[in-house]
């Protein structure tokens, strides 16, 4: 089960910092030519606009390790590391790149993009509403977070229909 979480975690990150890496993505500047968002092409079933900046910066990381740490938000060891400050978890900033990828609605290459990040804002609030807790978490916040998250693996391969519909629009 690791051995399968890490690879799944591996390919996850590779198809997300792909989406990175694009030619469109290179540049840090605002140049004439540099587009922010890419509006698919006519015929194919895509939706409109993509913000090809939502993965770019602190926001790449800020997505790819919160996701990844709010698969593991499950018992209050976890929750201590956060709030230690060991582990960065930041739920305003995933939720702020999550909002950013609410424009790959409608952009689905492996699955639906706009149905998983809508999961994930929801995940985060419960991960947002479980740190907000002073001192021991009540065990029913966890068993209602592994409730909505399920299986770690099927929660993290929700990833792969947001980096690869992001790639497609903007790379």
């Amino acid at each position: 089960m690791a051995r399968t979480l890490t690879a799944l975690a591996a390919v996850t990150l590779a198809l997300a910092l792909a989406g990175c890496s694009s030619p469109a993505n290179t540049s840090g500047s605002n140049d004439a030519g540099s587009t922010a968002a890419v509006t698919s092409p006519a015929g194919d079933g895509a939706g409109g606009d993509v913000d090809c900046t939502a993965l770019e910066g602190d926001d790449a990381g800020a997505y790819t390790v919160g996701i990844q740490l709010l698969a593991q938000l499950r018992k209050q060891s976890v929750v201590d590391s956060v709030k230690d400050g060991v582990i960065a978890y930041d739920p305003d900033a995933l939720e702020r790149v999550l909002t950013k990828l609410k424009t790959l609605e409608g952009h689905g290459v492996l699955g639906d993009p706009g149905a998983d990040v809508q999961f994930y804002l929801e995940a985060n609030a419960k991960g947002r509403d479980i740190l907000a807790i002073e001192g021991p978490v009540p065990q029913a916040m966890f068993d209602d977070l592994i409730a909505f998250e399920g299986e770690v693996g099927d929660f993290i391969t929700r990833q792969i229909s947001i980096s690869a519909a992001y790639s497609e629009a903007c790379g």
